[in-house]
């Protein structure tokens, strides 16, 4: 029993430490460069373009087919306000999850832990970190067993565009990471795209969307257009991986 306790207090202290060596910030100077604000301006128009297409749904009645609800969820409003509060605790669950579990992963751990590690190597540490972060990111999010299942043509097409989504995304945190110098921002923005992302089909249907598993005409062209504004995102806000809240740079100050 001692020695179980013992293991216990060991790996909660672990998970303590590692919480607080990736959470804390790097500097109390944090900068929003103006590639990141654009970079960060795809990614709030992908999540409202999302809501306001999903209300639109709703409305027509034609989302269960975009949203590909998984077989056996009831596909009906909340009949009661405890199916309303527990679908509402299924959504912030899915986003608080996203929002420290995965940039803890894959922020936290992989993308600092490399770009810690290929400093030994070369001068291009950080954008090759934050490139084999993202990959390892846009990769767990295309795991699906339902394409293994009925593979075709259309779900291969929604699958490649919904990865370049993801890899954009990801890029972006990267981005957001290493100039603001602290996790905390890019959890908050990652739990707020995804609260955006899910609230229709969660809170209407009680379900997780398999938003790439479908090939509904609607579904493919949001998630086509979404990865082109994700990548070219990323492509501009890749330049604030250059920065650190510590140097000195130009910042956007808003006109008067």
């Amino acid at each position: 029993m001692a020695a179980t306790f013992k293991a216990n207090e060991v790996m909660a202290a672990g998970c303590f430490g590692m919480v607080k060596l990736y959470t804390q910030p790097m500097s109390r100077k944090i900068r929003f460069h103006r590639p990141l604000l654009i970079a960060l301006g795809c990614v709030a128009f992908c999540a409202v373009a999302r809501l306001g297409l999903d209300l639109w749904l709703v409305t027509t009645g034609s989302g269960v087919e975009f949203w590909g609800i998984t077989p056996g969820i009831p596909k009906e409003p909340p009949a009661s306000p405890e199916t309303l509060v527990y679908r509402l605790g299924i959504l912030g669950g899915n986003a608080l999850f996203a929002a420290v579990v995965e940039e803890l992963i894959f922020r936290g751990a992989l993308f600092r832990g490399l770009r810690n590690f290929l400093e030994r190597f070369t001068v291009s540490a950080v954008v090759w970190a934050a490139v084999l972060s993202s990959a390892l990111f846009a990769l767990a999010h295309a795991l699906d067993p339902a394409l293994l299942a009925e593979p075709s043509a259309g779900v291969w097409i929604a699958l490649a565009a919904k990865v370049t989504q993801a890899f954009g995304f990801a890029m972006i945190m990267a981005a957001l990471c290493q100039s603001s110098g602290t996790l905390w921002i890019p959890m908050v923005v990652h739990g707020l795209f995804d609260l955006l992302y899910f609230s229709v089909p969660v809170l209407w249907f009680g379900a997780l969307p398999t938003t790439y598993g479908v090939t509904d005409p609607w579904n493919l062209g949001y998630i086509l257009l979404s990865a082109l504004l994700m990548v070219g995102g990323a492509a501009v806000g890749s330049k604030a991986l250059t920065h650190s809240p510590d140097e000195p740079s130009r910042v956007v100050k808003p006109r008067v």
